[in-house]
């Protein structure tokens, strides 16, 4: 059982041999003493992980990132921890009872859309002996509760949230290995916690990466991913799904190439469609333009050829458009973390960023201290034996200042049936090019609320919950299905480059189905003559006298109707 695990992560000749495990260890990049680094260590105290999952999100709702972490320890023991922002780079273990995976996801998602993040989990457990996969409920005051989804278990797993039939909560890829058994599985979320598996006639795979997003701009999610299709990796692919309504997954011909690695969306020409981000492989990373729906290389020229990778899009220079982390081993087999900074034009710069190199890692962007630039969260081995993982937190010194983006305009909703068309107009950005910008949306059945559509951010200030790119992505649109009859409440915000969000608009409410009033109202007003001797007191008075009158139609009450005499 050991050594399948460790040969989905290693070649067989480092199984062979351990004695390479010291020389491998790549020690971070330094800068003089007296000189601010770019990226700095804050030394949070975290226990060092790796072959997990590393995740920003806000759990209890206080406007900071908190962090989750997944992986091997290094004492090769499964683990899972959650740690509470407490400001000033203190991070505090909250001991929430997860479950400890590994070769885990660990993802954030407001799956019952009351307001608060919620965790999925799935990858190997304690003893490597089973696998789960686990949905927990945010009950906050940092108590979640396993609400027994019957979800399949997988090792070696990819995966996370997404509402693919757009009704407003988010269902689940997740995709992984278990007893020689390989599966990629949707599950559609029914509500009340059921989680039901759609039978998507998607291609098993294990050991590796699967993304939604919405690469023909249709309003729909669509899935990419790659990994291991048979047993010891003999055989790898890469696959792109469309998604084409009513549970209905379509294989498209990309051209891509089958490796076990990672994949990523991102927009990086600011153009309004989803680029595609591939690394591993042994191969040097590869970023595919998206033409029409078509994916073209664009022969960036990103060096080391590098395998067991993690890859992160996200601007951390506030220049408008997105550079790249990357995590893994080089083709000279030692652990690497690497920035590109995108110049534009296919051109991306290593910017030989003072990090520690690490594989088995995962690496994600996030603007933990709220100073308007994305920091990184770092976890992995710092060789290739595992045997000295980290778990770090470097905040990001640019002198380079981020604007948040406009609130978009101009709102409108076109309800059909029991489905509603938002729609509006793009927002501006100081640093991102409107095309570039992405969109989030709420619902919510009374004002100010988002219990139809989670946006995963304050309802008011826009403060974004998750760092990434909103639930509309690059579209100026959205659809949400299967709405009851009744009034609801709506806004938008829009996202740049850099994950910060605007304020949202004010907000705008529509109707679908026939809908009894609360309470209606009808007035009037108009003239009474006053013949003479009407007036007892003076009866020498003639003249007119004005009047009002308020008729309250009360919910289920009959409504009057002719004429009504005063």
């Amino acid at each position: 059982m050991f050594r399948r695990i460790l040969m989905g992560f290693l070649p067989a000749f480092l199984l062979a041999s351990q004695t390479l495990a010291v020389r491998l260890i790549h020690p971070a990049k330094t800068v003089p003493a007296d000189i601010t680094p770019l990226f700095e260590d804050i030394n949070a105290s975290m226990a060092g992980v790796s072959s997990g999952t590393a995740a920003w999100g806000d759990y209890d709702n206080d406007g900071d990132l908190d962090v989750l972490v997944t992986g091997w320890d290094d004492s090769f023991i499964p683990v899972t921890r959650l740690y509470r922002n407490d400001g000033n780079g203190l991070f505090v273990e909250v001991h929430a009872g997860l479950v400890n995976v590994l070769s885990a996801i660990g993802a954030w998602g407001d799956y019952d859309n009351d307001g608060d993040l919620d965790i999925l989990l799935a990858g190997w457990i304690e003893q490597l002996t089973s696998t789960t996969a686990k949905v927990y409920r945010n009950d906050g005051n940092d108590v979640f509760t396993d609400i027994n989804a019957g979800l399949v278990g997988v090792s070696c797993s990819s995966g996370g949230w997404g509402d693919y039939d757009n009704d407003g909560d988010l269902d689940i890829l997740l995709a992984g290995g278990f007893a020689d058994v390989n599966s990629t599985k949707i599950y559609r979320n029914d509500g009340n916690g059921v989680f039901t598996d759609i039978n998507a006639p998607l291609v098993g795979v294990h050991g590796l990466s699967a993304v939604w997003g919405d690469y023909d701009n249709d309003g729909d999610l669509d899935i990419l991913y790659n990994g291991c299709t048979q047993d010891w990796c003999w055989a790898k692919t890469t696959r792109l799904y469309r998604n084409d309504g009513s549970n209905i997954f379509t294989e498209i011909s990309t051209g891509l190439p089958d490796i076990e690695g990672t994949v990523a969306w991102g927009d990086y020409d600011n153009d309004g469609d989803l680029d595609i981000l591939l690394a591993g492989g042994y191969q040097s990373p590869q970023i595919y333009k998206n033409e029409a729906g078509a994916f073209v290389y664009t022969g960036a020229l990103l060096m080391p050829a590098s395998q067991y990778n993690s890859i992160a899009w996200g601007d951390y220079d506030n220049d408008g458009d997105l550079d790249i982390l990357l995590t893994g081993w080089s083709d000279a087999i030692i652990p690497i973390t690497i920035i590109y900074r995108n110049d534009g034009g296919n051109l991306f710069t290593d910017i030989n960023a003072p990090l520690p190199g690490v594989v088995f890692a995962s690496a994600v962007w996030g603007d933990y201290d709220n100073d308007g630039d994305l920091d990184i969260l770092l976890a992995g081995a710092t060789d290739p034996f595992q045997t000295h993982p980290i778990t770090k937190i470097f905040r990001n010194n640019t002198p380079n200042p981020n604007t948040p983006p406009t609130a978009p305009a101009s709102l409108a909703a076109a309800v059909a049936g029991s489905s509603v068309t938002l729609s509006w107009n793009a927002a501006g950005d100081g640093q991102t090019l409107a095309a570039g910008l992405t969109y989030n949306v709420r619902v919510g059945t009374a004002p100010g609320a988002s219990n139809i559509l989670s946006p995963m951010a304050n309802n008011v200030s826009g403060y974004r919950r998750l760092p990434g790119m909103g639930n509309g992505q690059l579209g100026t649109s959205f659809v949400i299905n299967g709405l009851a009859d009744g009034r609801y409440y709506w806004s938008v915000q829009s996202i740049d480059t850099a994950y910060a969000g605007s304020p949202f608009a004010t907000e705008q409410s529509f109707v679908v189905g026939q809908v009894e009033p609360e309470e209606a109202h009808i007035t009037g007003g108009g003239w009474v003559s006053s013949p003479l001797g009407v007036y007892t007191a003076n009866p020498n008075l003639n003249g007119k006298a004005s009047f009002g009158f308020v008729s309250r139609v009360q919910k289920g009450a009959p409504v009057p109707e002719g004429n009504v005499e005063f």
